[in-house]
């Protein structure tokens, strides 16, 4: 298998891994889960694994300088930390299905960031395959439930996640293609667990944490392996074989395996509107994937 279609094969997989964090999260919080809590158990547990394969990666590599490891420092710190909490906070005021409608606005954020930063302009079929894969997105949620406690506020918050990350895609892709993918998303994530461990320290008194739901330690380490671990690693590898805006966008995949994980777990029955989203999200995957690395490399 070519590195191109390799690539998207991860980001793939790495996307529908990524589709069960918002269930988990959700089921957690509906629980009585501290979101802040949430966050540096699932961290706690990722940063072992991090260390272990960032330490392992790194054998024999290069050093990475003082400007790359400032990089992966702030871009793991945004990407990983910041957008991950937002998310998290977002979850208390509304459900999953709006969740991923407007987190999966990030592919569209990546491409425009990548133009800005002078990286070419968007090729046809990359930016058909966004077109077709954010109708796909809105589609698949029609007739989920939409509202919650502060609507408004939750829209924000997601809103806010979805260009941390977006920003994150953008500025560690460089990094990732001088030191291996795996290897510096590792890194990043090693910085982002210890700061979000030392949040955790700040905000999340003592008391709080004798009174958690045991669901906390159950989803937080799912998360932490199904949702973190696996899924980091298999979209860095990913990102260094076919580039920030083919990954992004065939990782638009994760609201129909979303949708269809609620379903199952939560109750939220799709609609036929559901089934044609999906569809839609799929073939835009598809649409990068068969584009090639010309589409890839316009990207660029």
């Amino acid at each position: 298998m070519d590195p191109y279609r390799l690539g998207c094969l991860l980001a793939a997989a790495s996307a529908i891994l990524f589709a069960a964090k918002g269930v988990l999260i959700k089921d957690a919080l509906n629980a009585g889960a501290d979101g802040t809590a949430l966050l540096a158990v699932r961290m706690a547990v990722s940063l072992p694994c991090f260390a272990l394969v960032a330490w392992w990666m790194g054998r024999g590599a290069a050093r990475l300088g003082r400007r790359d490891l400032l990089l992966v420092g702030i871009f793991g710190m945004l990407g990983f930390h910041v957008a991950s909490w937002l998310d998290i906070q977002g979850l208390r005021h509304i459900g999953v299905a709006l969740e991923r409608i407007v987190l999966y606005v990030y592919p569209t954020m990546v491409v425009a960031l990548a133009w800005a930063a002078g990286r070419g302009r968007p090729g046809l079929v990359l930016a058909v395959a966004v077109v077709v894969t954010w109708a796909g997105i809105a589609l698949s949620c029609v007739g989920q439930p939409l509202a919650g406690t502060d609507l408004a506020l939750g829209v924000a918050l997601i809103a806010g996640s979805a260009a941390a990350y977006a920003v994150h895609i953008v500025g560690i892709e460089p990094v990732m293609k001088r030191h291996g993918g795996v290897r510096v998303a590792a890194l990043g994530m090693c910085v982002a667990c210890g700061s979000v461990l030392l949040h955790a320290l700040v905000q999340v008194p003592p008391a709080l944490w004798a009174s958690q739901p045991a669901e906390l330690w159950s989803r937080g380490t799912a998360l932490a392996l199904v949702g973190t671990v696996v899924p980091v690693l298999l979209a860095g590898a990913a990102l260094r074989r076919i580039g920030g805006g083919p990954s992004a966008v065939i990782g638009t995949i994760g609201p129909g395996v979303t949708v269809l994980l609620a379903w199952v777990w939560l109750g939220e029955a799709p609609t036929a509107w559901t089934w044609i989203g999906l569809a839609l999200t799929v073939a835009g995957g598809l649409a990068v994937s068969l584009g090639g690395p010309r589409a890839s490399a316009r990207a660029r």
